[in-house]
């Protein structure tokens, strides 16, 4: 397949808008911390937290609640009902870039009725709106992008919600470190004078006509979904997120006829994972190379977890972009999203 040059980017991506706001997500995080408001958002939470979220806002979500797991259970609620034994003692915070999602305003909804501590985060829209009329701590995020663009807003936004309930230390300096390491990643990747060169762009080139398995564990797990989200959305590409070790136990079985077909593998890795878990990594790698497949490793940068997390979603976010040129594909409608929304939507026939 025939690279394209950098020239030629807009023809599949015009105004080059997804390349901006990929390019953008440093700043954004900056701007993002630069707003943060210091006064007390409420009590802590003794039994939990869980967020309500869908999409790129609970990738956001996935993030920012690795960083509580230790302490409290907390878990990222992907539909239109709280569990029955999230009530008091338990914060639930809403997170909707739109602020018009159908599943977590029935959520919020619900975690009210139960005497939930409540908070959100939004663009605007009607939860933003809802959170005011009652009186509950809003964080608003800036409006213009496609909700996966703005992940970083979103974590900081949700870092800050659950900093001033007492759940987390400060984390304003590991998101500036954060945004600076990614601004050298993208220097190095896309950013760079040979990007199709890069870490990234051998990624992309090996993807464009077929299917990805990413596989994670531990800290990559996020990353490795957001990863199956940007390739699905940006490339328009079949990609499937995997659980290690899970995915041993059944999954594994899968993969020759995978690799015989053409299926890209690629194994997120990050020195923090159990020595099962890299050995696992290991075994995946060799063995879907001995089936006549191939591998990619990607491993995360950085000494503290956010950076790292952030890393190999940075990556990804990259290939999905580069991929989405191969194939010719602009990588900000997701016309498909949109009709099965209106479809849901109540009241729809």
């Amino acid at each position: 397949m025939p690279l394209m040059n950098r020239e030629q980017w807009a023809a599949s991506d015009p105004g080059l808008r997804m390349h901006s706001w990929i390019e953008d997500l440093p700043g954004q995080m900056r701007r993002a911390v630069a707003f943060w408001p210091g006064e007390a958002a409420g009590p802590m939470p003794d039994r939990g937290v869980v967020a309500a979220a869908m999409g790129g806002s609970a990738m956001a979500a996935k993030v920012a609640l690795y960083s509580v797991r230790a302490r409290l259970p907390a878990m990222v609620v992907h539909g239109d009902t709280l569990p029955e034994w999230v009530g008091p003692g338990w914060l639930c915070v809403a997170c909707s870039y739109s602020g018009n999602t159908r599943e977590t305003l029935a959520c919020f909804e619900q975690a009210c009725r139960r005497g939930c501590s409540v908070a959100s985060v939004s663009a605007g829209g009607v939860l933003q709106d809802l959170a005011a009329s009652q009186g509950f701590v809003h964080r608003a995020m800036a409006a213009g992008q496609p909700p996966r663009t703005a992940v970083g807003q979103a974590v900081v936004g949700l870092l800050w919600t659950l900093w001033t309930h007492g759940l987390v230390a400060d984390p304003r300096p590991e998101i500036e470190a954060t945004a600076a390491a990614l601004g050298t990643q993208w220097a190095r990747g896309i950013g760079s004078s040979t990007p199709w060169e890069t870490e990234p762009g051998l990624i992309a080139r090996a993807v464009p006509s077929t299917c990805v398995i990413v596989a994670g564990a531990g800290l990559s797990l996020a990353p490795a979904l957001r990863w199956s989200q940007q390739l699905n959305e940006n490339a328009k590409l079949p990609c499937f997120a995997l659980e290690v070790p899970e995915m041993l136990h059944n999954q594994v079985e899968g993969l020759e006829a995978a690799a015989r077909a053409g299926t890209v593998l690629v194994l997120l890795t990050d020195h923090g994972q159990s020595y099962s878990e890299g050995a696992a990594m290991d075994y995946l790698g060799s063995v879907y190379e001995g089936f006549g497949g191939t591998a990619f490793a990607v491993a995360s940068r950085g000494t503290h977890e956010l950076e790292r997390i952030f890393s190999l979603m940075y990556i990804g976010d990259q290939v999905s972009y580069l991929a989405s040129l191969l194939r010719g594909m602009d990588p900000t409608p997701v016309e498909r999203i949109g009709h099965l929304k209106k479809v849901l939507a109540p009241g729809s026939s």
